[in-house]
């Protein structure tokens, strides 16, 4: 498989590698609460002239100094996750006539999932000028009024799942250490946002990867197919449709990021999703 850009992203990688040190090194010695969480992304702006996505600008806004233990204006109703338990966020709103608004999610660390990971993908690709295909993620240490919330979720849970019975228990016992659970908070999907699961035509965790060449903009990521076609119109789904050149680059760009953190699970189920905006049809994850 060849992909589009990969040699510019991957130099781009190697030049900016330094940055990513040394920011990253920088925040080792923050106390453990949320008063600095957001310095990565506010330097990145500030310091070093990076262009951030208008989705990400939205969310540090949103998260900009956000209190998780204010229950009068935070509630937690309800716990998502294949494998993995996380904890959705809700924010009182009488103007929304469910009477809240979804603030994303609360993902702590467990056997199917690691909240470093998913902070690390976005701010590298925050660096790399291609936030927008990921969601927001940034760091949160939950208080001791959360995790009250979250521990009666965890017990009123019934799973079938031994592995996510496995990550209940595990959540239950760093809870019951008494200090603040180190996680991240992660921005929920895009409204717009749709699996796209006929992407790969391959079993779930299968080792050998076959993208379906039904889409040309995937075709064109075979080492042996021509290169994908500027301003050329994809359809992936009724009312998806796309850039070839740029879907081909996101999918490509987000597959090195992939190889890069070890993702192995991109095509187990759920992971391959597409969204849009008034820009058109991309690739999100």
């Amino acid at each position: 498989m060849k992909t589009v850009y990969s040699s510019s992203l991957f130099m781009c990688f190697m030049t900016i590698s330094p940055l990513f040190v040394q920011i990253t090194k920088a925040q080792e010695n923050i106390v453990l609460n949320n008063s600095n969480n957001m310095s990565f992304l506010e330097r990145l702006e500030s310091e070093h002239n990076i262009l951030l996505s208008k989705n990400t600008k939205k969310w540090m806004k949103r998260w900009k100094n956000v209190d998780l233990d204010d229950l009068s204006t935070f509630q937690f109703k309800e716990l998502s996750g294949t494998t993995s338990v996380n904890l959705k966020i809700h924010k009182i709103d009488p103007t929304d006539p469910k009477g809240t608004k979804s603030y994303g999610t609360f993902l702590g660390l467990n056997d199917s999932g690691n909240p470093n990971t998913e902070i690390a993908y976005f701010q590298l690709a925050a660096i790399l000028g291609v936030d927008h295909l990921y969601r927001p993620a940034l760091r949160y240490y939950l208080g001791a009024k959360a995790q009250s919330e979250f521990k009666k979720l965890l017990l009123s849970a019934e799973f079938s799942g031994k592995m996510r019975n496995l990550n209940k228990e595990f959540l239950l016992k760093e809870i019951a250490k008494n200090k603040p659970l180190e996680g991240a908070l992660k921005a929920k999907k895009d409204e717009s946002s749709i699996e796209f699961e006929s992407a790969v035509m391959t079993a779930r965790f299968s080792k050998k990867l076959i993208l379906n060449n039904k889409y040309p903009f995937l075709k064109a990521l075979s080492a042996n197919e021509a290169q994908p076609r500027k301003g050329e119109k994809n359809t992936i789904l009724k009312d998806y449709i796309g850039d070839e050149f740029e879907l081909s680059k996101e999918f490509s760009n987000q597959l090195i990021l992939d190889v890069i953190f070890g993702q192995y699970d991109r095509f187990s189920g759920g992971n391959v999703v597409i969204s849009k905006d008034e820009a058109g049809v991309r690739i999100d994850s």
